[in-house]
């Protein structure tokens, strides 16, 4: 399960003669991608912005789990703004405030 969502890991093609073997290289840990996938799984139930995002990757088709790594990336781009900017999350972020 982390293997499908760990954004480190890529394929290589071993050949020999005619035999070809495609295995998965990991180069992250195992643990950070399940505890990012539960993050995902668990955004979907509780937050409307990673909900709609993952009925749009449904909706074109996409996976069960493509569709959790289109929110796990987009909570990831969203983490990595909040400590580089060094701000806390504001949920209501971007909406129209009432004057």
């Amino acid at each position: 399960m982390s293997a499908i969502l760990n954004p480190h890991s890529m394929t290589v093609t071993k050949r020999s003669g005619k035999t070809c073997t495609v295995v998965i290289r990991y180069a992250a840990q195992a643990r950070l991608g399940q505890a990012v996938f539960h993050w995902a799984r668990a955004s979907i139930m509780h937050d409307p912005k990673s909900r709609d995002r993952y009925k749009a990757f449904r909706a074109r088709g996409h996976s069960y789990g493509r569709a959790l790594r289109g929110v796990a990336d987009r909570l990831l781009g969203v983490a990595c703004v909040l400590l580089r900017r060094r701000i806390r999350f504001d949920p209501d972020y971007g909406k129209a405030t009432a004057a």
